[in-house]
C-alpha cells in the first residue's frame, strides 16, 4: 500500500474523522468554526487630530510644497531620495517626510491618500508625518475640494518631553 490516500492509517482526515477539504470553509476560521472578521472601511482623520507618538493614521491631504533634502547613491548603487513636503487639510498642515517612490507621488498641487502613517518626533520636539513600510501613499481618485489651513502648521509647534512620576527633591 504505497498510496497514502487509500490507507486509513496514514490518512489524517480518516484518523480525525474529518471529511476531505473541498474549500467549503471559506469565510470561516477552521479551528473554531467562527466567521472570519470582515474588513472595515478605513476611517480618515484630520490634521488637527494628529498628536506626538501616535500611529495608524489615514488622511486625505493636499500637497502644498515639496523639497528634496537628500539624494544619494549607496555603495550597492541603489539611489536614496528623501523629501520634506508640506501637506494639509482644512484643519491644519504638517511636514511629511517622503522617501524614494513616495517623493514622486507627493508633488505640489496633488491630492494624496495616506494610510497607516505615524508621527515621528524630529529634532527632539517637532512632529513629522512618516509613512513607513507598513503604510501607503497613493494619488487620490479625485482632487481635494478644501482649502488648506496654512496658519495651523503642526510641525512648527515644539513639544517637550515631561517626565511623569519623578519626585523632585
Amino acid at each position: 500500500m504505497s498510496n497514502n490516500a487509500t490507507n486509513p492509517s496514514t490518512n489524517t482526515n480518516a484518523i480525525n474523522n474529518n471529511p476531505p477539504s473541498n474549500n467549503t470553509n471559506q469565510g470561516f476560521n477552521n479551528k473554531d468554526r467562527k466567521p472570519l472578521p470582515t474588513k472595515t472601511k478605513s476611517t480618515f482623520v484630520k490634521c488637527s487630530a494628529l498628536k506626538p507618538g501616535t500611529k495608524g493614521h489615514n488622511l486625505l491631504l493636499k500637497v502644498l510644497s515639496s523639497e528634496v533634502v537628500v539624494e544619494a547613491e549607496r555603495s550597492d548603487n541603489t539611489k536614496v531620495k528623501f523629501a520634506e513636503a508640506v501637506v494639509g487639510d482644512e484643519t491644519g498642515s504638517i511636514v511629511l517626510t517622503a522617501k524614494n517612490d513616495q517623493v514622486d507621488i507627493a508633488q505640489p498641487g496633488s491630492t494624496i491618500e495616506i494610510r497607516n502613517a505615524k508621527i515621528d518626533m524630529f529634532k527632539k520636539g517637532y512632529m513629522r508625518l512618516v509613512v513607513d513600510k507598513w503604510g501607503k501613499i497613493t494619488q487620490a481618485t479625485s482632487p481635494a475640494t478644501f482649502e488648506v489651513n496654512r496658519s495651523n502648521n503642526l510641525s512648527t509647534v515644539e513639544y517637550e518631553l515631561v517626565p511623569v512620576g519623578v519626585n523632585e527633591e
